[in-house]
Parts: C-alpha cells; sequence; structure tokens
C-alpha cells in the first residue's frame, strides 16, 4: 500500500471526532489493505512501531525533526522556527515548507507503508557514535519522497502526535465490522420473513449518509433478486444471514426497488458486538493488536478463538472496581479472598528455563532495573514457565513496614541500578499466577489460581513472598483486616471472588478495593493531563500556574475534563512541570480531549497524575459524566498527591468509576 493511501484516510479521520465514523474509515482501510501490510497499518494507527513490551521508541525530538525538514526544504532554522511558533504544529510546518518547496528531485519515488515503517524502526533502533547523522539522514530519506501531506504526518508521527482519536476499542471495533462484512460478502442467500431470498450483489458501504450517522455505521447494501412480497411494508423488519453460523438477525434499514431489484440497506451492530467480545480477549492475552488484525485478515478465527498465555507477551493487567465500605464489599462477594493492597511496582513476570522478563503495567519491559527480582525468579520459582503478577516495594524490614512509594519510584531508573538495588532492595509480593508449565490459568478460579502460586514459590525465598490474605467470612473480618493493612503502611485491600477466573484488561467486580479515605473523598484519583495555565501572579516566574486534567472513557477512547488542578506543587515541581509540558504541547486541542474548558497550553494526554479531593460535584464546566446526569461532574479542591510515571493515560481513572463514586459518596 502506498503511504499516501495511508495519509489519506488519516486526513479524513482528523476532520471527524465521531468514532462511528473513524471506525468505519479503519474497517475501509482494513479490507483495501494487502496482508502484508495489515500489521504496519494497526501499528502506525497506534503510533507505535512494535507492541510496546518490545522497548522501542523512536525518540526523535523537535531540534532533530527540524535538522531534517531544514536539509529538505531549504529553508533556515530561523525560518522553520519562525513557522513552528505561528502555527504551534511541526507537522503543520513541514507540510508547509514543502509545498512551497522550489526545488524537486527527479530521483523521487512513492513511499510505500513498509519504506515508511521500516526508516522508522531504523531511526529508532539507531544508537551510538553517528547515529544522530543517521537518524537525520534517514528521516530526511522520507521526508525527501514525500508529499506535504505524507510530510505533516511522518513529523508527527516521529513526534507521537498523530491526533488520529483511535484508539484500541474504535481498532476492534472496526476489525469486528470488517469481519462480519467479509462474512457476508460471501452469503448468496439472505432469509426475510421466513422466505430464503438469492443475492445478486453486496456493496459493502463504509462512507456513512448523514441520516445513517446516529445508527452503528455499520450499513451494507444488498441487490437482490426476486420479489420481496409485504417485506418492503413491514417496519422493524429483520434479515438473517445464513454465513454467520450464529444466523443473528438485522435490522433492515431500507429498501428500494430498481428494475425488480431489491436494494436492501441492514445494520450489522450485534455482530459486530458479538465478534468484538472475542476479539478483546485475544488482545487482552497478547497485548498486540497487530497480531489479532492479522489473524482476522487471514480469516483465522480459530486461532483467535484457542489464544492463550504465551511467555514473554505482555498479558493486559485485570483491574479493580471500588466499593466504600466493607460492608458493600461482603454484600456483593459474600466469603471472599481478601488481600492487601501495596503501593508499588506492580509487575508481570515471565520465566522460561533461565530467561526472566518483567514487565511493568504498562507492558514496557523493566528487567534490567531489578536484578535481585530476577535472580530470585530463577532461584526461588520452581515453574519451568511461567507468567505470574506481583507488587514490588521497597521495605523497612527492622520494623516489618512498608515505605511510601516516592521511595519504591526511586528504583526506576536507567543508571545507578546496581548501586540503588543495594541501597533500596525491593520485596516481590506475588499474588496471581496466569500461566505455569503449559496450563492456562486464567481460565481457573481465583483459588487454584493462588492455591498453584504458593506452591512454585520456595517458602524460605526472601524476595518473592506470597501477598497477605485472609478469607473474610464476615463485613467485620474485612474492616479488621483492613485496618491491620493500613497499619503496616499499605494503602487498602482488594478483595477478590473466589471462583472467578482473571479478568485480563478488564474493570469488573471480580476484583474490588478499598483504600483510605482523603478528607471526604472516597478514594484518590489517577488522572490525565490535557493543558496547562501559564503562571501568574506570584507563579509568573515559572510559567506554569496549574493543569487542565481528564479522566478515560474506554468505550470512546477518549479523555474527559473533570478538573483544573492547582495546588499541591512545590517551586521545584512547577519549574519542572513548566518543562515537561511543552515538550508535549499542541497548538490545537488534540482529538481525543473533551473539554469545554480552554487551558492557556492544550498538551497531547500523556501524563498522568494522582490526586485527591474532598468530594465529587455536579458541575456545567466541565465534560466527565455529563452523559448519565445531564451536567457533568467536577472534583472539588483537587490536590495533586504525587506524578504517577507507573501509569498509562488509559490505566487513568474512568468515566465509569467515577460515575460510581459519585453514587457511593451519595450513600455515605
Amino acid at each position: 500500500m502506498n503511504f499516501s493511501d495511508l495519509t489519506s484516510v488519516f486526513e479524513l479521520m482528523e476532520k471527524t471526532s465521531q468514532r462511528t465514523s473513524l471506525t468505519m474509515h479503519m474497517a475501509k482501510l482494513y479490507a483495501n489493505a494487502s496482508r502484508e501490510d495489515v500489521g504496519i497499518l494497526t501499528y502506525l494507527c497506534q503510533g507505535i512501531l512494535v507492541p510496546q513490551s518490545h522497548g522501542i521508541q523512536l525518540g526523535i525530538g523537535d531540534k532533530l525533526a527540524q535538522h531534517a525538514l531544514r536539509v529538505v526544504s531549504g529553508n533556515s532554522t530561523r525560518e522553520i522556527e519562525s513557522l513552528y511558533r505561528k502555527n504551534g504544529d511541526l507537522g503543520i510546518t513541514a507540510q508547509m515548507l514543502l509545498s512551497k518547496k522550489t526545488q524537486s528531485t527527479l530521483l523521487s519515488e512513492n513511499l510505500t507503508v513498509k519504506k515508511v515503517c521500516d526508516n522508522f524502526y531504523k531511526i529508532a533502533t539507531s544508537f551510538g557514535e553517528g547515529s544522530q547523522d543517521t537518524k537525520i539522514n534517514l528521516l530526511g530519506e522520507l521526508l525527501s519522497n514525500a508529499s506535504p501531506i505524507e510530510a505533516k504526518h511522518i513529523i508527527r508521527f516521529v513526534q507521537g502526535s498523530l491526533r488520529l482519536g483511535v484508539g484500541e476499542p474504535t481498532l476492534l471495533d472496526s476489525l469486528s465490522i470488517y469481519h462480519v462484512a467479509k462474512l457476508i460478502s460471501k452469503s448468496d442467500e439472505i432469509t426475510a420473513d421466513g422466505n430464503k431470498i438469492k443475492i445478486a450483489h453486496v456493496s459493502i458501504n463504509y462512507e456513512l449518509q448523514e441520516k445513517e450517522k446516529s445508527s452503528s455505521g455499520s450499513v451494507l447494501e444488498f441487490s437482490c433478486l426476486g420479489k420481496l412480497g409485504e417485506i418492503a411494508a413491514k417496519k422493524n423488519q429483520t434479515i438473517i444471514l445464513p454465513s454467520i453460523s450464529q444466523n443473528i438477525s438485522f435490522p433492515l434499514l431500507s429498501i428500494s426497488e430498481v428494475k425488480s431489484r431489491y436494494s436492501l440497506k441492514i445494520d450489522i451492530l450485534e455482530a459486530k458486538r458479538l465478534f468484538r467480545e472475542l476479539f478483546d480477549r485475544a488482545f487482552n492475552m497478547r497485548s498486540d493488536l497487530a497480531f489479532v488484525a492479522e489473524n482476522v485478515v487471514d480469516g483465522k478465527l480459530s486461532e483467535i478463538e484457542k489464544i492463550s498465555p504465551a511467555v514473554f507477551s505482555p498479558i493486559r493487567p485485570a483491574l479493580a472496581e471500588r466499593l466504600l465500605t466493607p460492608e458493600q464489599i461482603f454484600e456483593k462477594l459474600g466469603k471472599c479472598s481478601v488481600e492487601g493492597k501495596y503501593d508499588g511496582f506492580r509487575l508481570q513476570v515471565h520465566k522460561k528455563g533461565n530467561e526472566v522478563r518483567i514487565f511493568s503495567r504498562k507492558e514496557e519491559p523493566m528487567t534490567h532495573m531489578f536484578p535481585e527480582i530476577v535472580q530470585a525468579v530463577k532461584n526461588d520459582f520452581s515453574a519451568k514457565e511461567a507468567i505470574f503478577e506481583g507488587e514490588a516495594i521497597a521495605m523497612d524490614e527492622k520494623d516489618s513496614r512498608f515505605l511510601p512509594f516516592q521511595v519504591t519510584i526511586q528504583r526506576k531508573r536507567k543508571h545507578g541500578i546496581f548501586e540503588k538495588s543495594s541501597e533500596i532492595p525491593l520485596r516481590l509480593f506475588a499474588f496471581e499466577l496466569l500461566f505455569a508449565d503449559g496450563v492456562d490459568y486464567t481460565k481457573l478460579p481465583y483459588e487454584k489460581r493462588r492455591e498453584k502460586l504458593i506452591s512454585l514459590i520456595e517458602k524460605n525465598s526472601r524476595t518473592i513472598r506470597m501477598a497477605s490474605r485472609i478469607l473474610a467470612k464476615s463485613s467485620n473480618d474485612i474492616q479488621s483486616f483492613f485496618e491491620k493493612c493500613l497499619s503496616e503502611g499499605l494503602e487498602g485491600i482488594i478483595a477478590k471472588d473466589l471462583n472467578s477466573p482473571y479478568v485480563a484488561g478488564a474493570r469488573k467486580f471480580a476484583w474490588i478495593k478499598l483504600k483510605k479515605s482523603y478528607g471526604k473523598s472516597v478514594d484518590t484519583f489517577d488522572v490525565v493531563v490535557i493543558g496547562y495555565y501559564l503562571g501568574k501572579g506570584k507563579r509568573t516566574q515559572f510559567d506554569f500556574g496549574g493543569m487542565l486534567t481528564a479522566i478515560y472513557d474506554p468505550k470512546k477512547g477518549t479523555f474527559k475534563s473533570i478538573a483544573k488542578v492547582g495546588t499541591g506543587f512545590s517551586e521545584e515541581e512547577m519549574q519542572s512541570f513548566a518543562k515537561m509540558l511543552e515538550k508535549i504541547s499542541t497548538k490545537d486541542k488534540p482529538q481525543n480531549i473533551e473539554s469545554d474548558m480552554e487551558p492557556d497550553v492544550w498538551v497531547t494526554p500523556k501524563i498522568v497524575i494522582e490526586v485527591n479531593a474532598d468530594e465529587i460535584t455536579k458541575s456545567p464546566t466541565h465534560i466527565a459524566g455529563r452523559e448519565a446526569t445531564g451536567e457533568g461532574l467536577a472534583l472539588r479542591f483537587p490536590r495533586m498527591i504525587s506524578i504517577r510515571t507507573d501509569k498509562d493515560p488509559k490505566d487513568a481513572t474512568t468515566e465509569s468509576e467515577i460515575l460510581e463514586l459519585f453514587e457511593l459518596q451519595s450513600q455515605k
């Protein structure tokens, strides 16, 4: 596929924030892609080159990108910087410069998506002496052969700011629509009102008509032979397609007759949902959308259906729901397991023979940071192949107390690792077994997972220990254990359903967390920075006066404003925030942000901070919860606690959580 075909779709996506339209654009892209390009397209649309677990980042800064532009365009550094300051978007700057370019090379050739991806990969993996020149040359080669539109998206990609508004849910939806459309296109008949009708032609309409935008957008048009009798006069008619084994019914949108043939339009939303669940599980097991996409395009649904954990391929972590009191937890779960909630690094450990790899909750490789844990897994974990989870935390062994997260976080570093591991040794408290010696434990009940995990850990291991827990038979048991955990320096508890499987990548009531309260609030919140305000008064000198923050809506893949955070910073933090946020600033509001409030400077949603607040209140100015409450929700008197470098923006507090907490707060 030519790169221009992809960027033309990017241009369409950039002009809409409606998820239905984005989904249909992607479905059409998959339909037109060759098998060789499917994986590449999937990665590029996510703004990555390979899965996060590979640890490969492009690492192109503004200066290096501007250098490549200067070489290709012939403009001076001053001219490029001036234009960049005016429009605030280096991609737009590249587009304008190449549009005005007077010299064109006779040797330029059409860029393919593979060529672009290959150069990106070489840029990302170029290190050592001379690597900067290599990166400039590789980027310059792409820009030399690029059209102005292609150049815009090349620069945006290397900067990590594609602005497509396409998240994982949208890509999974588009794959589901593509798959259903593919199945239907193979059909030779449909059933309507009990009558079997021959199909003459199937036209998959990925371009939404204005009147159809309120539907799922999954509109397919059929040309059918023969008379349809009274079907055309019936409302709420459904069509059944035998090509899909479940014989799902599809709502009929319209019928029209053209030259003794009938044209039918149907909505395939229900079938999309069916396959979406299957694709979700595959993605949650492998954390690799390209893997899912390639199997879908190949028609290998059997491979997706039987997917199981694979060592060294991270599984997306299970997430916990929240409740307000031990009484509510016991009412929800009955007899349950209650574990301590450790405030450290949540790690997923993979072992195969004598090789150990460790991944963060964001699926980043972190093996090199924890040499004592790697050695302990080799020596004290008996399975030959395994995937298990635990929380790594610093401890005061003398007083048997857990140290604050601010101490533990010092272990996340690139240099001085062994020195710091001696100064702040970590203990890994294991709490979940996902895979061991050929057995997929994600499908088994919690109690069986824990029982097997205990048997694999050396009893006298100093570094690997089982997470503390009790079997609660009453709400009083939960309350007592909660208080004990707080006294030991933990941040709360996690209650677990004894019979539930491991629910990868989802937040369900198989796990319920209860944390210590701050002020009147029922919990702390992980929010994403979406913009910042310039300093005023005493803060003028810092170029920073506060942040606009948002929570995450996983259904739409967007970030919805919830609070302006202006307190909780030291002067040193204000200076560092100004520098940090300037690097990810953008002139226009990113497409995946929903906010009526406008900060002085928008930023790409990348930074997660933990805040506490007095309460959640209704708000006419914020977007979070607006569809459910009619007004919106906001955090009252939010105060920053810390930057959560261990969390991805998609790990932030979700809109559904905010709504649940608002309800719990009302009960309180």
